[in-house]
């Protein structure tokens, strides 16, 4: 399939800018410890003739947050928070708005960003998502982002890592106005006919602290 055949369809805008969180609980560990295990986000994007989808994600592995009150939403963002060298498995699931259906998506995108490191290759950061659940992934011709491996082969998943520094400064804010260097530094999925995705974020030692994974919908790294 060429690129401009993935340009053709219609996406569902996922926009974590527009919809309300509704609570913070993944894996059990708060802030909103009389809530449901999972974060819980609602009208994530419409889906035309006036309806919405909501989506939540859940915790399918233990979970170790450093501070579990970032969870949930940072601007125009989703978010979730991790403790150095630890991981965490993620279902993330759509539903009908206000319903316990669950909803497929025809065609959408899901974007990580901010993917960097500390110091001398410290607490490197890695996304791993296996390839039944995209289409095709984006990445700029001077992307930072090392992705292993580099053709469909092994057990079909992916992983996606940082290679460079970063400072907090120059995190994104807008994830359709990202600079050369924050497009550099995500990766953008086109997924299709699926109403839920498993991914697992990873930060590697050492154990101090933690670090934020940003994800949104479409991002500047998509060139249609």
């Amino acid at each position: 399939m060429t690129s401009l055949y993935m340009c053709e369809p219609e996406k569902v805008l996922v926009d974590f800018g527009m919809c309300e969180l509704v609570h913070s609980n993944l894996g059990g560990m708060g802030p909103d410890f009389d809530a449901p295990e999972g974060i819980k986000y609602s009208n994530v994007a419409s889906i035309g003739d006036g309806r919405t989808i909501d989506m939540a994600i859940h915790a399918m592995s233990a979970y170790t947050p450093f501070n579990p009150a970032q969870n949930g939403l940072n601007g125009k963002f989703g978010q979730v928070n991790l403790h150095a060298d630890s991981r965490v498995t993620l279902e993330f699931v759509f539903f009908e708005h206000g319903t316990t259906n669950r909803a497929n998506v025809e065609w959408f995108y899901f974007t990580l960003f901010d993917l960097d490191e500390g110091r001398l290759g410290r607490q490197k950061e890695t996304f791993e998502i296996h390839n039944q659940y995209f289409v095709t992934h984006y990445l700029t011709e001077t992307s930072e982002v090392h992705v292993y491996p580099h053709f469909k082969k092994n057990d079909g998943n992916f992983q996606y890592s940082s290679t460079t520094k970063g400072f907090g400064r120059d995190n994104p804010t807008d994830p359709m106005a990202l600079d050369q260097q924050q497009k550099d530094r995500a990766v953008t999925f086109l997924m299709h006919d699926i109403n839920s995705f498993i991914g697992t974020f990873i930060i590697a030692p050492p154990n101090r602290g933690g670090r934020n994974f940003n994800f949104a919908g479409k991002a500047s790294v998509v060139y249609c």
